[in-house]
């Protein structure tokens, strides 16, 4: 686990870690409907591909829980996708390596991110805000 930013605020007081506070930001998708249910969501939802075998993954995993964190007061919905447990999330979305994040509104993809690219995927949040 690297440093995370200053800038997160511990909801839960100061003895829990930025990225368990993060973490709580972050909704996990287990199920197609449930998937398609955020990515139709009004929102910017950002929703994080990835799988628990890939090195890029584990490092992003606590970059986007931060930032899940950090624009949740724009009403960004972030969720998590692991490829492993909902393979067949991969040809309906697209995905054909991870990390990818991609950014929906209302039902209709708006950006894509592939890789362990944080500026380019926090540049994307903001274009999209």
């Amino acid at each position: 686990m690297g440093i995370p930013d200053a800038n997160v605020e511990h909801p839960q007081g100061t003895n829990q870690s930025p990225l368990s506070c993060a973490l709580k930001s972050v909704s996990e998708a287990t199920h197609m409907e449930e998937l398609r249910s955020f990515t139709n969501l009004p929102n910017l939802v950002i929703v994080n591909f990835s799988a628990q075998w890939c090195a890029p993954c584990k490092f992003m995993k606590e970059k986007f829980a931060i930032m899940a964190n950090q624009y949740a007061d724009h009403s960004v919905i972030a969720v998590h996708v692991d490829i492993d447990k909902l393979p067949r999330c991969n040809p309906v979305y697209g995905v054909r390596t991870v990390p990818t994040f991609l950014l929906y509104r209302g039902g209709h993809k708006i950006a894509e991110v592939v890789g362990a690219n944080e500026v380019m995927l926090r540049e994307s949040i903001r274009q999209n805000l």
